[in-house]
């Protein structure tokens, strides 16, 4: 699958949710700060002063934090303090002194103390993965047991919950898929899907990540039925979310989201076109067309993919025209000196022959020929159609 994966998350970035989900939780707030002191707090996290924030609190506790502030607040420092250190051995300090409290002095049923293993567990992930699993796992214990426990989550906000728990689900998939057991990668993966595209969720790549590893996972066992139900599955909810809007191309770009909604039905597309079903591949190659042209690229390589495929599934329907004109917006799109350009001079060639314009087609097929050379890369048949046309 050509979709980049994201999973990984920027470590800034996501310590930033942990501010900002702590922002509104009642387990940071004490009776020894006044409101107004939170609420300046909370004013600088949304304008991003994390020093300013770091500067305030220990102003407020004159300097020693450590020894002076209640539980709830000391919890709350550690957490921007994890958030704004670019060094991570020093952010990992503070997530660890944050989950401390948490376990032995605030209590740990709720979405806060998850978010904070979560971090822990992404922090791990890049050195040790049996560490990250450990943290992984001790989250989705906690999560399985608010959601199952009714009286837990009286106070719980659901779509903070299903979003990180979620989130836990899918990165435990993951590292479970990187070992190789993929059974318990594909019940993980699904399952963080349910939690993550919840509708009251905010609409983002977050909603749908851990499906596009699971299509990807398909692929690799060779299922290529499950892959396909998979990526239908992300495109529709993309169209479901997109409903309110009116518009899904808008839609879809607003959320950061067009580039993966183009490449998924690409892939649907193409399998598709592989199993003869030509006509149904154009539908989604067009839809797929119509969304890149909304990016306004003038030169982009998965462009020339795009095209190229679908002057293919009309080339398959003798629909020689369509597919010169798509083959044609391929090459404006291809860069220079590369296998797709050889590739589409090839089609190019193809397409003016099958049209009867042996001059063109000659052209083409020769232009291909030579950059096949240059770049290394066989396409059959081109030697032999311009031999045709020589006849």
């Amino acid at each position: 699958m050509e979709i980049k994966q994201t999973t990984k998350k920027i470590m800034f970035m996501r310590n930033l949710i942990i501010i900002m989900s702590l922002m509104f939780s009642s387990t940071v707030m004490s009776q020894d700060i006044s409101v107004e002191e939170m609420l300046s707090w909370q004013d600088d996290v949304i304008a991003g002063k994390y020093d300013d924030i770091r500067r305030k609190m220990q102003l407020t506790f004159k300097g020693k934090i450590d020894n002076d502030a209640p539980d709830s607040i000391k919890y709350y420092y550690y957490a921007i303090n994890a958030a704004i250190e670019k060094n991570p051995s020093k952010e990992k300090v503070f997530i660890q002194e944050a989950i401390n409290l948490r376990e032995n002095k605030i209590g740990v049923l709720d979405p806060d103390y998850i978010e904070l293993l979560w971090a822990m567990g992404n922090y791990y992930e890049s050195s040790n993965l049996d560490s990250a699993m450990i943290y992984y796992q001790k989250g989705i214990i906690i999560g399985e047991t608010i959601l199952e426990n009714p009286q837990l989550t009286h106070n719980v906000n659901e779509t903070y919950l299903f979003n990180i728990y979620g989130m836990t689900l899918g990165d435990l998939g993951n590292i479970y898929k990187a070992k190789g057991m993929d059974e318990e990668a594909i019940q993980l993966l699904n399952e963080a899907y349910n939690y993550t595209s919840y509708e009251k969720l905010r609409f983002d790549r977050k909603s749908y990540i851990y499906k596009i590893d699971l299509a990807d996972l398909y692929l690799k066992r060779g299922e290529k039925e499950k892959a396909d139900k998979a990526i239908n599955d992300i495109i529709n909810l993309m169209r479901t979310r997109a409903k309110e809007s009116g518009d899904i191309i808008s839609f879809l770009k607003e959320k950061g989201c067009i580039g993966d909604y183009i490449l998924l039905l690409q892939q649907i597309a193409g399998n598709l076109d592989n199993n003869g079903k030509y006509q149904e591949a154009v539908n989604y190659y067009e839809e797929a067309a119509k969304a890149y042209t909304a990016l306004n690229q003038t030169s982009d390589g998965n462009g020339a993919y795009l095209y190229n495929g679908l002057g293919m599934a009309y080339l398959k329907q003798d629909l020689y025209n369509k597919a010169l004109e798509n083959f044609l917006k391929a090459k404006d799109l291809a860069t220079a000196d590369t296998p797709i350009m050889a590739v589409v001079l090839h089609n190019i060639g193809r397409a003016y022959m099958l049209l009867n314009k042996k001059n063109e087609a000659k052209q083409f097929l020769q232009e291909s020929k030579t950059l096949q050379m240059k770049v290394n890369y066989s396409i059959p048949n081109t030697e032999k159609y311009l031999n045709e046309i020589e006849k």
